[in-house]
């Protein structure tokens, strides 16, 4: 099956900036990507790697998992499900990754 290795990678902390970071260094490394996340965070996981703009420079593959997050955590993963694509076409990407990260550096998340 050939040589596989892996690494994880606590760079960042909204899920937006990971999938960036590790598409972004799959492309400097490289390397294959495989991505794991449980199935309520899988519908966003796959958004934001088929839009991520140099997709098409890495080869990626995503698997989902069984798992059961904190409750809020799942409330997140199902709205968002719904609600991040909607932001993300009318443009509000960055907006939504300000707001996450100012919310999670007053010590809230």
């Amino acid at each position: 099956m050939g040589v596989v290795s892996f690494r994880v990678i606590r760079e960042c902390y909204e899920t937006i900036e990971q999938i960036n970071y590790s598409i972004d260094l799959a492309i400097q490394e490289r390397r294959n990507l495989i991505f794991v996340s449980t199935f309520l965070h899988y519908p966003r996981v796959q958004w934001l790697i088929l839009t991520h703009p140099d997709i098409k420079l890495v080869k990626v593959k995503h698997y989902g998992a069984l798992g059961v997050p904190r409750p809020r955590e799942a409330f997140t993963d199902i709205v968002l499900t719904i609600l991040f694509p909607l932001i993300d076409l009318l443009g509000g990407r960055r907006w939504f990754l300000r707001a996450v990260n100012r919310r999670r550096s007053s010590g809230k998340h």
